[in-house]
């Protein structure tokens, strides 16, 4: 759908930012730094909200177009389950760096001294994705339906018109 493009697209542009940087030295995170008073550059934070709120669109889509799930509460349950288990696989993936290569790692996981880093991750990925329901749920279903009800029209054979 459209609105996945877009969001897809969005998210992108985001990881791009934060990989550049290096999600601890975003700009955009020290400005929010300094503008909120933090104690740390919460880019990081951001990054893994988005990674509920956004793939949560991307899942509603593939469990709907593939009618993996039986009604909506089923699939807004499946939503947030794959939003929070690619959380843990990143997360895990994380503790596997930090593992191998120890303080050499820090760059790359950004942790910024916080000993809660994966957890409050892992926070943060469930509201954006519980934020991702509860904000564009109806809105995507609407589209959902629009597509499949144009997909119907154009399949359909002229003598079955």
């Amino acid at each position: 759908s459209w609105l996945l493009k877009v969001i897809m697209f969005v998210q992108s542009l985001l990881l791009i930012y934060g990989g550049y940087y290096s999600y601890e030295f975003a700009p955009m995170g020290e400005w929010m730094k300094d503008f909120f008073g933090f104690t740390r550059n919460h880019y990081d934070r951001l990054g893994h909200f988005t990674q509920g709120f956004f793939p949560a669109i991307l899942y509603r889509e593939m469990f709907v177009r593939n009618k993996a799930t039986n009604g909506k509460f089923w699939t807004e349950t499946f939503v947030f389950a794959a939003c929070l288990a690619f959380s843990a696989v990143f997360e895990i993936v994380e503790f596997g760096a930090a593992y191998i290569w120890g303080s050499g790692a820090d760059a790359f996981l950004g942790t910024q001294g916080d000993i809660w880093d994966a957890q409050n991750d892992m926070f943060m990925c469930a509201i954006g994705a519980l934020a991702s329901i509860a904000c564009l749920r109806k809105s995507h279903y609407r589209i959902l339906d629009k597509l499949q009800k144009l997909k119907g029209a154009t399949s359909q054979t002229p003598q079955q018109q």
